[in-house]
Formats: C-alpha cells, sequence, structure tokens
C-alpha cells in the first residue's frame, strides 16, 4: 500500500485511532497515556512525529494488549495505528541515555523508516511527540555484547551505564479521553537464541536498509524488574508477552532509536 505524503497525512486525520480505542474506556494509567514496546521496534523522529515500526520477521509474534487484559484476549498488531488526536502532543524529540540509540548516518540515509508504505513492515505507528520517553526493565549495559561495527559502538557510546528493554512512551490524554496504558509486542514465541537474535536483526535491514549489519556476540542475564513502577504500569506490563518467558535481557532484540 504505496501512500504519498499527503495521503498518509489525510489517512491520519481520517482514523485518529486506528485498532486501539476499542474497549479501552476506564483503563488506568495513572493521569497518563503509556504506550509500551516490548520487542523489536525501530523508532525515529521526523516530520514532527515519532515513527516507529517493525519488520516482517517469521520467528516473532506481535501483539496488542491494554493494561489488565488477559492474553488471550491480545488481538494482532495491524498494519497501521496511530493515536493521533486521542492524546496531546509533547515536546520530546530526542531519545533517552537508556535507549539502545545510533545515528542515521551509520545508514547512509536521511531518515531510516519509510513510514509512507506502511505495507513494507509488520506494523508502523505514527505518533505525535511524546511527552516523555521513559526505559523500563532496565539492564546493564555491559551485557550488551555487539560484534565489531558502528553501530554497536555507538551504542555502547551513550552517557548512561544501563539499557532498556521496554520503552514506554507516555502522554496526557487528550480532552474526553481517559488515562490508559497499552501494550504493543513483537516478540519471539519461546526463549530466543544468539542465532534467533541474529536472525531477527537482519530482517532489521527491510526497515533500515542493507547498512543495519547488527549483529550481537551473545545473549546476557535477566533484566529485573522497576520498583517502584511508574503510574499506571504494573509487573504484568513489565512481563513479555508468554509469561513464562521473563528472562528478558538487553539484547534480545529491544527497541532501537536512530538519532539524526
Amino acid at each position: 500500500m504505496a501512500m504519498n505524503r499527503r495521503t498518509v497525512l489525510k489517512t491520519l486525520a481520517a482514523a485518529p485511532a486506528v485498532s486501539l480505542l476499542s474497549g479501552l474506556s476506564g483503563c488506568d494509567g495513572g493521569p497518563y497515556v503509556n504506550v509500551l514496546l516490548h520487542g523489536l521496534f525501530m523508532m525515529e523522529f521526523n516530520d514532527n512525529k515519532l515513527i516507529i515500526a517493525t519488520p516482517k520477521f517469521d520467528g516473532h509474534i506481535f501483539k496488542m494488549r491494554k493494561h489488565g487484559q488477559a492474553r488471550g484476549e491480545a488481538k494482532d498488531l495491524p498494519e497501521f495505528i496511530t493515536i493521533l488526536g486521542v492524546v496531546k502532543e509533547g515536546s520530546r524529540n530526542t531519545f533517552k541515555p537508556e535507549n539502545l540509540t545510533f545515528p542515521v548516518s551509520d545508514l547512509k540515509r536521511d531518515y531510516a523508516i519509510d513510514y509512507q508504505n506502511p505495507s513494507k513492515h509488520q506494523c508502523t505507528i505514527i505518533l505525535p511527540l511524546p511527552e516523555d520517553i521513559l526505559g523500563l526493565r532496565v539492564g546493564k549495559k555491559d551485557d550488551f555484547k555487539p560484534q565489531a561495527g558502528d553501530i554497536g559502538s555507538h551504542i555502547k557510546s551513550t552517557p548512561s551505564t544501563v539499557l532498556a528493554t521496554i520503552t514506554c512512551l507516555r502522554y496526557k490524554p487528550a480532552s474526553g479521553v481517559d488515562p490508559f496504558t497499552i501494550n504493543y509486542y513483537a516478540e519471539y514465541p519461546d526463549k530466543p537464541s544468539k542465532e534467533s537474535v541474529n536472525a531477527a536483526l537482519k530482517a532489521v535491514k527491510t526497515v533500515c536498509g542493507d547498512q543495519f549489519t547488527l549483529q550481537i556476540e551473545d545473549l546476557g542475564p535477566s533484566a529485573p524488574y522497576d520498583k517502584p513502577f511508574p503510574e499506571g504500569v504494573d509487573q504484568d506490563d513489565e512481563d513479555p508477552f508468554h509469561q513464562d518467558l521473563r528472562d528478558v535481557d538487553v539484547a534480545s532484540c529491544p527497541q532501537f532509536g536512530i538519532r539524526g
């Protein structure tokens, strides 16, 4: 489904919350709307929006689940999601040090994610600028062991001793919208190995181009849960989709922030 910029903007105006709001009224998000990303998502600021995409990859499950919802009631991630009009636009247009970030120049491109062609990705998400970005369930940066290369080196050079395994995008709800928390998953159906993680990272080339060559040397120990949890988030939100696979580490295809 190729979409030029005018078509994209028209679609956004007509669909303020694709596949999102049904059944969410009254979900407890504290005073906030919290959008949690679990697993392999690429994030980039572009056109005063936060663009997110996850690649098509047979080794992942792609689900969405609201706070407190049973996993058996979760829905498949649609091709396209936006909450424009559902939340108030924030002003944050940079990632946090605990996000796994690298410059777009590593990809030899001006922008990495082609949000005008969502059918290229398993799911494309277009959000307004957030009020804040929280890195949740962090592990030690020393446990992230990339093979030699610019992307891995830039991730390791960020001014933080920890890396996040979950990204929480925080917003204030728009007038008339109740606060809520929503979880988006692009995760493994069983315990990942170094080989399965590297296979998923190779799939990122369909989002970011052939210059995305990141591979890892090994996996690390499980990252601890947050204590205390942020408002509107609990341990169930920080668990992976399959709760019996609770060992989540900083190398198991977390979210990547692409810097301009």
